[in-house]
């Protein structure tokens, strides 16, 4: 199995590539759907599954355009679908020719999937936005805009709830095992390395 990062969009998210037996699983196409295809179709590979953390813009405007060439299933948590409704105005002029696409998949709790032989575990972590979700692959934890290198998600927009969020990272950090974090923004971490110096994490791990 193969991780590569892409950082696109004006806000600067990680999209990841995670590629095994020449099918690809995407993890937030955030832009560029259409050069994220033609990519992986000159490499002879092949899209078969799209997963989004949540449903902010920044993390879902490429999916769209990637589907014209790989109609893949793309996955969702279902409390995150209000925000596909949202005004939008103030973000989309940032992505060109891009349009919102509804999910063909909703996650509505805790699940996990099969792909490629991989057991692929979704964790329901709502403060970011309500449906926000973090993904476990073998060592690796995708982790949206639930944490970061050093600091969490914003909790100052639709759905938002820094209550929740801290509720999210007590049960992330119950999870046993130095995990290795891919982000949605920023650099790559492990999850230790939060728990010792994150101070948001220390926050909701005292109470």
């Amino acid at each position: 199995m193969e991780i590569e990062t892409l950082i696109l969009s004006p806000f600067q998210t990680n999209t990841y590539l995670i590629s095994k037996n020449g099918k690809v699983l995407v993890i937030d196409p955030a832009d560029e759907g259409e050069r994220i295809g033609n990519k992986l179709v000159q490499e002879g590979k092949e899209v078969s599954l799209i997963i989004a953390t949540h449903a902010h813009p920044d993390h879902i405007m490429g999916v769209k355009n990637l589907r014209r060439i790989f109609p893949a299933p793309f996955y969702l948590h279902e409390e995150d679908l209000f925000l596909l409704k949202g005004d939008f105005n103030e973000w989309t002029p940032l992505f060109i020719d891009q349009e919102i696409e509804h999910p063909t998949h909703l996650f509505k709790d805790e699940e996990t999937l099969n792909w490629e032989g991989e057991e692929i575990k979704i964790l329901h972590t709502p403060g970011h936005t309500p449906g926000s979700i973090v993904i476990m692959i073998q060592e690796y934890l995708f982790s949206g805009d639930t944490l970061f290198c050093g600091s969490v998600g914003r909790v100052d927009l639709p759905g938002g709830d820094w209550e929740k969020l801290k509720s999210s990272l007590k049960k992330l950090f119950q999870i046993k095992g130095d995990y290795f974090i891919y982000p949605g923004h920023g650099p790559p971490t492990f999850i230790e390395e939060e728990r010792i110096n994150n101070p948001y994490v220390q926050e909701a791990l005292k109470e």
